[in-house]
């Protein structure tokens, strides 16, 4: 009896000491099912895996790098991968925006909620986003180091998004787009407060906020082909309240600025009735953000403000915001040289 109990004893031992270990190679099959926006399969597409597995116990959670893995898709968008653990999946094709999944982004895990992968065996959907109509556009990186500068400190000033720099006499700009006002004082011994206000004053012009989530992201266009028509609100603005949070109005309510993406209309047309017969579209990918630099000193005076954002203009007067990637109407200006663009 007692004999018997310890052989039971040690194969439960064994067969518990392999339930944390990490997945290996091949240990699953993944069916990548690769479609378009209509739900049409896609055949030809080129999907790669890669995936990391733990180190050594005793190291932490450190991983190394697992293995790679990749197909093609069939008639019916299909393409088999043998992975060895959580996944990180890119899809590409001819004519199509890259897309897929990222190991650290959360998504993965849906599909492998069990810790043995050799039970899972499952379909991974991908949908890619066609290359309708890309375009050649102004493409420009401001900032504080690059025409960000704040002009002036409680009056607006105009910028000029073709020129790419702020309306004369404070620039090379001749059309004012947009106009900036903003406004920063000393709160105690360290603290600045601001206030910052964008305001597109021609008719029709204005801009809206589009939210995507900037961890994870796979989706190689980042925002919508298109512009919409509506939405166009005529101002932006917001105060920096000492902890350093971004109130925005009319709401107030904070967020994560980070997931912040913008489209915005300007030089429009607008007939008799006040609608916009046409215009000229643009997107700022990532956060409009407006700060307060003031190294050495705390004196109101002395400080100054900016502005950074990367922005995207069309100037055909479509409302195609996919950029070709390839014709920067900008130039070489060491403005256009700062970031790598996106489509």
């Amino acid at each position: 009896m007692e004999t018997a109990l310890f052989h039971g004893l040690l194969i439960c031992i064994l067969i518990c000491s392999g339930c944390g270990r990490g997945p290996i190679a091949g240990e699953t099959t993944v069916t990548v099912v690769v479609k378009d926006e209509s739900g049409n399969p896609i055949a030809g597409a080129t999907v790669g895996a890669g995936w990391s597995r733990p180190v050594q116990p005793g190291l932490g959670d450190h991983s190394e790098h697992g293995g790679d893995s990749s197909g093609v898709t069939d008639q019916q968008g299909r393409a088999e991968l043998s992975v060895g653990g959580l996944p990180s999946i890119r899809v590409t094709c001819p004519g199509y925006y890259s897309n897929g999944i990222g190991s650290a982004s959360g998504i993965a895990e849906t599909y492998f909620p069990k810790p043995v992968l050799a039970l899972n065996r499952p379909e991974i959907p991908i949908v890619l986003t066609s290359r309708a109509r890309p375009v050649p556009m102004y493409v420009r990186r401001i900032d504080r180091e690059h025409r960000g500068r704040i002009p002036l400190k409680g009056q607006a000033a105009g910028f000029d998004l073709i020129a790419g720099d702020w309306v004369a006499p404070h620039g090379n700009g001749e059309v004012t787009d947009f106009e900036v006002t903003m406004d920063w004082t000393i709160v105690g011994e360290r603290s600045l407060e601001y206030t910052f206000q964008v305001v597109f004053p021609r008719p029709g012009d204005g801009i809206q906020r589009i939210e995507i989530s900037a961890r994870g992201r796979t989706n190689q266009l980042l925002l919508p082909r298109e512009a919409p028509v509506a939405g166009y609100a005529p101002r932006l603005e917001w105060d920096l309240i000492t902890a350093g949070s971004p109130n925005y109005d009319p709401t107030n309510v904070s967020r994560v600025t980070e997931n912040d993406n913008y489209i915005f209309r300007v030089r429009s047309q607008v007939d008799q009735s006040g609608a916009v017969v046409s215009g000229m579209y643009g997107k700022v990918h990532g956060p409009l953000i407006a700060d307060v630099r003031n190294e050495r000193n705390r004196r109101a005076a002395d400080a100054q403000g900016y502005i950074k954002f990367n922005y995207y203009l069309n100037p055909d007067h479509t409302r195609s915001l996919e950029w070709d990637c390839v014709n920067n109407l900008s130039g070489s200006s060491p403005t256009a040289e700062q970031f790598a663009p996106e489509p």
